[in-house]
């Protein structure tokens, strides 16, 4: 009290914290203040917001190192991410109980999908457990009578740096099955066989260079001889490989 009172007197600021106050909790508090300004949505945890950058973030991974750091977060976690559609008509809120009570500890909004992170503990069972719990997940929009959902599960890695690419994985499957290339519900990215191998994060500056080869010598003789190899192309993949279909 002497202190205040001598601090008041000559203008010195001294800010007084509770007593129950960690140290996580504070260096928690001010950093989402300054993040705050700093393109965070203010509707989310500071947790929800971390992961959010770290998902769509390719900057450096040191920032983000430390502020998950700052949530107490081993580097090491193993984090299990799946994505959903979410139909037009339904507001992302009514999901987010369900998914939380399938173990699902943040559901995160984000770019026009919702996203669900598990933190899973076990971390060699850890890709089956996201998935049996994706499995929980979809039997339980069923029995909201949310039916016709696609929920794509991308790869659990031990590594809190490379969750990023279990996110990006986790859209390329949900494409999938959203175009109907792949037909099952829950579409998990290590299942997908040759498709996993060319829409892999890791391989697209090599596929991004093989395809710009053989492509561009598609689009140059469609050009120079007036045919249409490259919609043929189209419309094959689009009816899923199927001569009979694209001939018609």
């Amino acid at each position: 009290l002497p202190m205040k009172t001598a601090a008041d007197r000559l203008g010195f600021p001294i800010i007084t914290l509770p007593k129950d106050i960690t140290s996580t909790q504070l260096i928690n508090s001010i950093t989402y203040e300054i993040l705050y300004s700093n393109a965070y949505d203010p509707r989310m945890s500071f947790a929800e917001n971390v992961l959010r950058e770290i998902f769509i973030s390719g900057s450096s991974r040191r920032p983000l190192k430390n502020r998950a750091l700052s949530l107490g977060w081993d580097l090491n976690k193993t984090l299990g991410v799946i994505v959903l559609g979410i139909p037009s008509p339904i507001s992302p809120d009514r999901f987010i109980p369900m998914l939380n009570s399938c173990g699902f500890t943040f559901v995160i909004p984000l770019e026009g999908l919702l996203t669900a992170v598990a933190d899973l503990e076990d971390r060699e069972m850890g890709q089956t457990i996201l998935e049996e719990q994706a499995s929980r997940a979809l039997n339980a929009l069923r029995q909201e009578g949310i039916s016709g959902m696609k929920i794509g599960i991308g790869r659990c890695y031990n590594d809190m740096e490379k969750a990023h690419y279990s996110y990006m994985e986790s859209r390329y499957a949900l494409a999938m099955g959203m175009t109907g290339i792949i037909s099952k519900p829950l579409i998990s990215f290590g299942h997908m066989g040759i498709y996993s191998v060319l829409l892999d994060p890791r391989n697209k500056a090599p596929i991004t260079a093989i395809l710009g080869d053989t492509i561009d010598y598609l689009r140059q003789y469609d050009r120079a001889r007036n045919t249409e190899y490259i919609k043929t192309l189209e419309v094959y993949i689009q009816q899923k490989q199927s001569i009979e279909k694209t001939a018609q």
